[in-house]
């Protein structure tokens, strides 16, 4: 059977938006659900301490000096930007002759059940090019987009009447169906005078259609921008449409933290969600050349609850506090795990140091942040007790060694300090307390008091008990 060639849909809210039907040809339409699905290295994240309600990836065009779009807006933690995957570059070669003009970014969700939502709001046009458009492309399941006038604003004299009141009730809204092989074509200025957004839907199966119904209720969202800002391949340089350096030659080093200009910036992306008229060039005509919106450093946890507690207990106990993002495990068909990221640390000096790897981070700490003496008998007993590392059975084997460390009068296993050797032993011995109890303190009828009060004695340090109740 022949496909149905494409079709646009009626125009839209300010006159530059519609749905375009059939976006995507033959044969690239075939199966491009469960390619996508596939081959992109979907990371689950957490927003304002819950795990939202899908799956998420960044992609873009990654030039050759190893510079990347940055398309920045107020919310959690992105994902890293990667090259654009195979299927996703096809897709975005059809968006692009059907918008005219190049796209360099996309943000990629997966939602793999029906009750998927997105709050309305405005996208935020800081980094978004002069005159291009945002294109949502929608497989799967068919979603509504609803759209919505924003607010009329209110002068200083303004008092509400029953009139006023009930015109607030009349603000205008459409939907826009969107079923599966279909693209959500918006123009700027609709975006910026109506909000929009994907409401959770709630009725039962049997109450709807076979196309709200198809892949499950799984629908893959990609919204493809044209960015005109850019990082170097640090992520340490800005320049471009957004930046105060509009030209490359003359990047500007970003800036992280809650500084006034971060502020200035927060408060022009708040303008931008509310005004029916936003006037760009004087909320963001000078640039930003903000990044990292926290002052704090950041740990972004692995999905490994013990890997977490090492570098949380270590963070407790040099006091160094952090901003919790989470990235767990890496999805791919079905929304099945395919591995876990490694947990990452970012910190908040100079050069926004990025370090991945439980003891690759565990050794940052200690050279940045720990005792500036690191002896034989520490670095000793440190790699012994990594050897323990997902190895209950030879924990048993080595509870006589271990004993004796902890009998030598000292506080902690190597020495009166508290070190990385700690920081790795003493969540092994907590997890393996919470699977055997007391018991595993005990072989062959002896038991090793010398570890277990020693295992006591740290439960008791406000380090420990902090890391505790933050995992509890």
């Amino acid at each position: 059977m022949a496909q149905a060639k494409p079709r646009e849909g009626e125009l839209l809210c300010e006159g530059d938006t519609k749905v375009v039907y059939n976006i995507l040809p033959h044969p690239l339409s075939e199966n491009i659900f469960e390619r996508v699905r596939d081959e992109v290295r979907w990371q689950s994240m957490s927003h304002q301490g819950g795990e939202v309600p899908r799956l998420v990836a960044v992609q873009g065009q990654v030039d050759e000096d190893g510079s990347i779009p940055i398309y920045r807006h107020p919310s959690d933690e992105s994902p890293p930007l990667l090259p654009f995957s195979p299927a996703v570059l096809e897709i975005k070669e059809v968006v692009e002759k059907q918008l005219g003009h190049p796209l360099n970014h996309v943000l990629i969700q997966f939602y793999r059940h029906g009750n998927d939502y997105i709050s309305e709001h405005s996208d935020k046009t800081l980094d978004i090019a002069k005159g291009s458009y945002i294109a949502n492309v929608s497989l799967g399941a068919e979603r509504v987009m609803v759209l919505r006038t924003k607010r009329q604003p209110k002068n200083k004299n303004y008092v509400e009447t029953e009139s006023s009141a009930l015109a607030e009730t009349k603000r205008q809204v459409q939907r826009a169906p969107l079923p599966h092989n279909s693209l959500f074509q918006m123009g700027l200025q609709t975006n910026m005078r109506w909000l929009h957004g994907i409401r959770q839907d709630k009725r039962l199966d049997r109450e709807k259609s076979k196309d709200e119904l198809a892949y499950d209720g799984g629908r893959i969202s990609l919204t493809f921008r044209r960015i005109g800002t850019f990082l170097d391949r640090e992520n340490k340089l800005i320049w471009g449409q957004g930046a105060t350096a509009k030209a490359k030659e003359h990047a500007k080093p970003v800036i992280n933290g809650q500084t006034p200009e971060a502020i200035d910036m927060l408060r022009s992306f708040g303008r931008e969600n509310q005004s029916t008229e936003f006037d760009w060039d004087e909320h963001y005509g000078a640039g930003f050349d903000v990044l990292h919106l926290s002052t704090a450093p950041r740990l972004f946890l692995s999905p490994d609850p013990l890997v977490n507690m090492r570098i949380q207990l270590m963070l407790a106990e040099y006091g160094i506090n952090y901003a919790r993002g989470s990235m767990s495990s890496y999805f791919g068909k079905d929304g099945e795990s395919t591995g876990n990221p490694p947990i990452k640390f970012v910190d908040n000096d100079s050069t926004k140091a990025i370090v991945q790897g439980e003891f690759e981070i565990m050794e940052y700490l200690r050279r940045h942040y720990g005792p500036e003496n690191k002896d034989a008998q520490e670095a000793d007993r440190y790699q012994k007790a990594r050897t323990l590392v997902g190895k209950q059975e030879l924990l048993e084997a080595e509870l006589d060694t271990w004993d004796n460390y902890a009998a030598e009068g000292s506080d902690f296993i190597s020495g009166n300090t508290m070190t990385c050797a700690d920081f790795v032993l003493w969540p092994i011995l907590h997890d393996a307390v919470k699977t055997r109890g007391q018991d595993v303190f005990e072989r062959d009828g002896k038991v090793f008091e010398n570890l277990k009060k020693y295992y006591e004695r740290l439960q008791t340090r406000d380090s420990v008990k902090q890391i505790l109740i933050t995992n509890k």
